[in-house]
């Protein structure tokens, strides 16, 4: 990024004569690339010209440094950050600031599910961290499908296979209607978790249900596989085969199981 770009001190070309208002630089800002749009933004100010839809579009356009740069000017404009400001600021941010910026702006009661969304990803496999701020962001904010999903794949990531049935039961509590990410990540945590069984019992509800997906049906194979249930894996690549059209991963995990139990068998043998 050059120093132009960084200061915004590029100069637009306008109309000759041009009478530029506020919906003037708003319009250009919001269809411009970033660093036009900054340039705007300098030139809007330098006109004693404040709009907060200018700077939430500025800071969407820009990397998270120089969005981070706008966001921290809009107190000094005499604005007043919203939401949009803030999902704005976080998207792109590193995990500490995106999270940071989140639990800010609940505390000044300007979130909304999209802030808690944001800070729900930056907590990556951090499952107990998003706990906590899916427990903080509940009280103020109605949680829907995506905010669920990103907790469950939380945990799915730790292998917290129980903690991410829970939250499906929860989305179930709160009529939430499940989708293919939720189911497919709780199959994924049970194979993570090797718990075989209750992949066997999720994919039955999907199945049922037409949310099976092809991630979903690798998942509960490998769970399968990993545990020598040699048959169970079968019946689901054969079931995967009719509804999801398998692909070389489930036939991965196929041979896998297969391997397994003839290791298995062969232990027995010579025992």
């Amino acid at each position: 990024m050059d120093s132009n770009a960084r200061s915004g001190s590029a100069r637009v070309a306008w109309p000759p004569n041009a009478m530029l208002s506020t919906s003037s630089y708003r319009s250009a800002i919001c269809a411009a690339k970033w660093q036009t749009a900054l340039a705007l933004l300098r030139e809007m100010q330098r006109a004693d010209l404040g709009d907060l839809v200018c700077y939430n579009a500025t800071i969407g356009k820009s990397g998270w440094q120089l969005a981070l740069s706008v966001f921290s000017e809009i107190p000094r404009r005499s604005l007043q950050r919203d939401a949009i400001s803030y999902n704005s600021a976080i998207t792109g941010s590193d995990w500490q600031t995106g999270l940071a910026l989140a639990m800010e702006a609940k505390d000044l009661r300007c979130a909304d599910v999209v802030t808690c969304n944001s800070a729900l990803r930056s907590c990556g496999a951090q499952w107990h961290l998003a706990l906590r701020v899916l427990s903080a962001f509940v009280q103020t904010v109605q949680a829907d499908v995506i905010t669920y999903n990103t907790v469950i794949s939380s945990c799915e990531k730790a292998g917290e296979w129980q903690l991410a049935w829970a939250l499906l039961a929860t989305m179930q509590a709160e009529v939430l209607e499940l989708d293919v990410i939720s189911l497919s990540a709780c199959v994924s945590a049970c194979e993570a978790g090797q718990q075989w069984e209750t992949a066997l019992s999720w994919m039955s509800f999907c199945f049922s249900t037409l949310t099976a997906s092809i991630i979903t049906c690798n998942a509960a194979i490998g769970a399968c596989s990993a545990a020598a249930q040699w048959q169970h894996a079968l019946n689901l690549f054969n079931v995967h085969e009719a509804v999801c059209n398998h692909d070389l991963v489930a036939d991965m995990n196929l041979g896998r199981g297969g391997r397994a139990t003839q290791e298995h068998h062969h232990l027995q043998h010579h025992r």
